[in-house]
């Protein structure tokens, strides 16, 4: 008897990996996912600029060398990180 898993399914979704070590995991079980089941295919969806996880970090660093993060987080966020970095001075 055909699992159900193999008679149903034909692709996978997964979002898109935040960081480089995720990439490097999902690309690892595509792999093999291709290996193991060719005709299952493995779409990975990207979010809309507004939607994503962005460390706060990296938003420090680009506020701290004077980048632009106004299309990318609320006014409210950007005008704190702005003061933080300020006051860090």
């Amino acid at each position: 008897k055909t699992p159900l898993a193999v008679t149903y399914f034909t692709h996978v979704s997964r979002p898109f990996p935040r960081s480089i070590s995720a990439s490097i995991f999902y690309s690892f079980c595509t792999i093999l996912g291709a290996k193991l089941a060719p005709e299952i295919d493995t779409v990975y969806l990207i979010s809309k600029l507004e939607h994503i996880y962005i460390k706060s970090s990296l938003l420090r660093e680009i506020v701290e060398s004077k980048g632009r993060i106004d299309h990318i987080v609320p006014p409210n966020v950007k005008a704190a990180l702005e003061e933080r970095s300020r006051s860090a001075i």
